[in-house]
């Protein structure tokens, strides 16, 4: 376990104890924790998030390990395998929001399996050109008038997790 220990430096033993006793992990055929595949977390899990107290607060699985790893709070996590449950530090990224989301376009988790999101209002090109133009510094009073976009549509798409306002069929794609 020493090479996880090094892998999580930035904690405490009795939380990266704790932490590990949460994780199935996936072993090479020399008997080793494998780097590659997803870790899988079989701790606490709140509203399909896993959840681990760290720091003296309740945080993301995702998060702790990313904190564990670097040393930083990231801004948002996001997995690069698509597994929300998987706690390997190779596959959580801090990013924004958009990174987030391209990520997940582009692992097909995104759109329901008609390519559509409930309740769809904005195209697939405009939620990402809104989250863009967020990066860029503009605030949603300001990408409203600039889209011609009710304002509580783009602040519900940046703040409330509604980013499912999305039509591919309205993109013509």
């Amino acid at each position: 376990m020493t090479k996880l220990n090094k892998l999580l430096q930035y904690c405490n033993e009795n939380e990266r104890k704790r932490f590990i006793k949460k994780i199935k992990f996936p072993y090479t055929k020399n008997k080793k924790i494998s780097m590659k595949k997803c870790w899988i977390w079989n701790g606490n899990i709140s509203k399909k998030v896993p959840i681990f107290w760290f720091n003296g607060t309740t945080t993301t699985a995702a998060r702790a390990v990313y904190q564990m790893t670097c040393n930083k709070k990231p801004n948002i996590c996001y997995h690069t395998c698509g597994n929300y449950k998987c706690v390997n530090p190779n596959h959580i990224k801090n990013g924004t929001k958009s990174e987030s989301i391209h990520n997940a376009i582009k692992l097909g988790k995104y759109f329901n399996t008609d390519g559509t999101f409930k309740h769809s209002i904005l195209t697939r090109d405009q939620l990402i050109l809104i989250h863009k133009l967020v990066d860029t510094g503009l605030k949603c009073i300001d990408i409203s008038k600039k889209l011609n976009i009710k304002y509580h549509l783009i602040h519900n798409v940046l703040y409330n997790n509604c980013n499912g306002h999305i039509d591919l069929k309205k993109s013509g794609k």
